[in-house]
């Protein structure tokens, strides 16, 4: 089944993720400044308009927290897995 998160205008979004690593597709409607850190790494990345996969934003098992500036609708897409 889909996860689907999403948040329109600027904020900070907690992404909950089971137990598997994954990438999610991200989706923004207008131009879009992410930033997040995974363990001692922090990344920020600027998005024009459109659908995304950064390998880079890898949701981690728990709770994953990106911050978002901009002021379209940013929308991650995903599958959970489980072995």
């Amino acid at each position: 089944e889909e996860t689907i998160v999403n948040l329109t205008g600027s904020g900070t979004l907690i992404i909950e993720n089971d137990f598997m690593p994954v990438v999610p597709v991200i989706t923004t409607s207008a131009e879009t400044a992410l930033s997040w850190t995974i363990g001692g790494d922090s990344f920020r990345k600027s998005l024009s308009a459109g659908t995304w996969t950064l390998p880079e934003f890898e949701l981690q098992a728990g709770r994953n927290t990106v911050t978002i500036q901009g002021n379209g609708t940013t929308i991650f897409r995903f599958r959970e897995g489980r072995l």
